[in-house]
């Protein structure tokens, strides 16, 4: 019996052979005997095999057929949406006729002249990958990433247009697959009314490489529709209203053009370092010559040191990114904001970073135009990460050590999980946040398609603006009233309560001792006011300072962090404690949060009443500040209170 092995080793050669005389001579001038010379093989062991120089041409056309097919269905088995089925298509194309050139060659150009056969099978290929393709276009708008189209029509143009390409390649040398390819993903995807995703670079090596901002003034538009526009991009979001137009502030950052990262206790003084050298020679451009903040990068830390895994995996100890495109409002003006790294042998031109802003700006017009979708309630199931008992035994070991001495107060954090009906709209979560507590401080972050981090914090940590400090005490709540007179009579309760004013005073007394030897002036009002949210509300103590000399917001954030309001009290005693006792890891819960320049400028707030969201499913977390004659009832009954911002916002779909 003929042995299969060698007989697919043969025929193999034999190929092998076709491909490099095809591509020397052409398909009109190659000669079988050329194949026979070439493959070291017989005459007539080529002739089993293809009993014509025409049966050939068609097996190598097969071939890189069968090749593309099957690295184009592995690639896109990884991927979930549309759109990210059709640019990991896009990428395997170029990719696969990069390393087989010689096979592209004669699948592409010199089976334009073979003859009708030849034509005809050119045709079912270019049917089989545009139908592939149509597809994914297909999926992409029933996800809702791609408006509606002609996804048959589209994916024959897209064909042709990866066909020219590479046919120009394989005849002139130029361009280069891969150089072209984020041009060409760019072009396909916008076609389509999708903006193709900024690649994340290696970290920066060079010295010489510098960040270079370009503005562009927009006029009002509605910053959570545009968040919405761009799904496959990461994004970080913050935002505080005010009655005052002048005082809301939205900054929105889209993909990422590098990001820094710092791990362990010395993260703080890391980013310090990493910051300052991206930044040192930014040059800030504008289309009107008008004056714009340097730029910014966003991000945020971890509440202590830790492993990303599990709920966090993509949130590490330190993470800030300097955003491809960033859209901004700041003392009552709008605009874009587009980044781009150049070097000494890379320069970008002016006009190339303006066109760019221009075309970005029709889409955020379109995407602005069209809002968020209308609400619809998407029902969810609740359920607690801790029992009462649980709770109470908590409470408990913490009182136990107050008692002892060991520590005077501890924050102890409760979890929740909420399993909805579909997944979680965090857009849409975002606008019930900006409609019942404008004036706390809003925030996400979402680094990969598959997870968010999101909430609505009353309480600011720090806002640097040149020596300028201003920081806060927050701690001691209580409830709203179901009317006038008893919401009066709760604030009185709070205002007259021993075990709040307790609490706030650790908060305030601690933020005092940690600044000093920071700030050369430190004012703040004596007595406590109250904040009042929608359902909730906080004895308050705003504090403002003037910086020592050299002193930076990352000095400040890292001896200001965690507050007792989060922490405890002593923090070197409190924090292994309540790390010990709560049943998850807290995260980026109840960490800092927010932007930061070049300069040392910037802005962070404490990341309460957040969840974390992974599609349908979200983690909710919540926190109460125990100290000597705390109640467990009660404190159980506060953080149910705090619950409720997220709890509400995601169900009201």
């Amino acid at each position: 019996m003929p042995n299969p092995n060698r007989f697919s080793e043969t025929r193999q050669r034999i190929l092998s052979a076709a491909i490099a005389v095809f591509s020397r001579k052409g398909y009109h001038d190659a000669k079988v005997d050329e194949i026979v010379e070439e493959s070291q093989t017989s005459k007539g062991s080529v002739y089993f095999h293809f009993p014509s120089k025409e049966k050939i041409f068609l097996a190598l056309v097969d071939e890189i057929t069968e090749k593309l097919t099957a690295r184009l269905m592995s690639a896109v088995q990884a991927e979930t949406s549309g759109v990210q089925k059709v640019r990991a298509a896009l990428r395997t194309c170029l990719d696969t006729f990069s390393q087989y050139r010689a096979l592209a060659k004669i699948v592409l150009v010199q089976s334009m002249g073979a003859g009708n056969l030849f034509v005809k099978k050119r045709q079912e290929v270019y049917g089989h990958f545009a139908s592939i393709i149509q597809i994914y276009l297909e999926q992409g708008m029933a996800d809702g990433d791609i408006p509606p189209l002609d996804a048959e029509v589209t994916a024959i143009a897209w064909l042709g247009a990866i066909n020219e390409l590479v046919v120009r390649w394989v005849t002139t040398d130029q361009p280069d697959l891969q150089r072209a390819l984020p041009a060409l993903e760019a072009m396909l995807l916008r076609s389509v009314g999708v903006l193709a995703p900024f690649p994340v670079p290696a970290p920066i090596t060079e010295a010489s490489a510098q960040v270079i901002a370009f503005h562009l003034p927009l006029p009002t538009i509605d910053f959570l529709a545009c968040l919405r526009r761009f799904p496959q991009l990461p994004k970080c979001y913050l935002a505080h209203d005010s009655a005052d137009p002048t005082e809301r502030f939205v900054m929105v950052g889209f993909g990422e053009l590098t990001r820094i990262t710092a791990e362990g206790h010395g993260r703080f003084q890391q980013i310090r370092q990493q910051v300052e050298a991206l930044l040192s020679n930014a040059i800030n451009l504008s289309e009107r010559d008008m004056s714009y903040p340097s730029p910014r990068l966003i991000g945020g830390l971890s509440f202590a040191p830790h492993t990303a895994h599990g709920i966090w995996q993509d949130f590490p100890s330190a993470l800030f990114t300097l955003p491809a495109f960033c859209l901004t409002q700041e003392n009552n003006h709008t605009w874009l904001t587009v980044h781009a790294l150049q070097s000494a042998d890379q320069p970008i031109s002016r006009e190339h970073l303006r066109q760019q802003a221009l075309s970005l700006s029709q889409q955020i017009a379109q995407a602005s135009q069209a809002g968020v979708p209308l609400p619809s309630q998407n029902y969810a199931q609740w359920q607690s990460s801790q029992t009462r008992a649980e709770w109470d035994s908590q409470v408990q070991a913490i009182r136990q050590q107050i008692s002892k001495g060991h520590i005077q107060k501890a924050v102890l954090a409760r979890v929740g999980k909420l399993t909805a009906e579909r997944d979680f709209d965090t857009v849409r979560a975002l606008q019930n946040l900006q409609n019942r507590y404008p004036a706390c401080y809003r925030f996400l972050f979402s680094f990969s398609p598959e997870s968010a981090f999101l909430g609505a914090t009353p309480e600011l940590l720090c806002r640097v603006q040149g020596d300028e400090l201003f920081t806060e005490a927050l701690a001691g709540s209580i409830g709203r009233g179901a009317d006038a007179t008893e919401d009066q009579e709760l604030a009185t309760q709070l205002l007259t309560s021993s075990k709040d004013q307790h609490e706030h005073a650790f908060v305030v007394d601690s933020i005092r001792r940690r600044l000093k030897g920071y700030v050369e002036s430190l004012t703040f009002a004596k007595q406590p006011q109250l904040r009042k949210l929608n359902n909730i509300q906080h004895l308050h103590t705003p504090i403002r300072a003037r910086l020592a000399p050299h002193i930076h917001l990352l000095d400040i954030l890292a001896e200001l962090h965690p507050t007792p309001a989060v922490g405890g009290t002593p923090r070197e005693q409190a924090l292994p404690l309540i790390l010990q006792i709560e049943p998850q890891a807290r995260g980026w819960y109840a960490a800092p949060v927010g932007w930061l320049d070049g300069q040392g400028n910037g802005q962070f707030f404490v990341a309460i009443r957040s969840a974390v969201v992974q599609r349908n499913q979200a983690t909710l977390f919540a926190g109460a500040g125990i100290v000597a004659d705390s109640d467990p009832q009660r404190e159980w009954n506060e953080t149910e209170l705090k619950f409720q911002p997220m709890r509400t916002a995601l169900q009201a779909m």
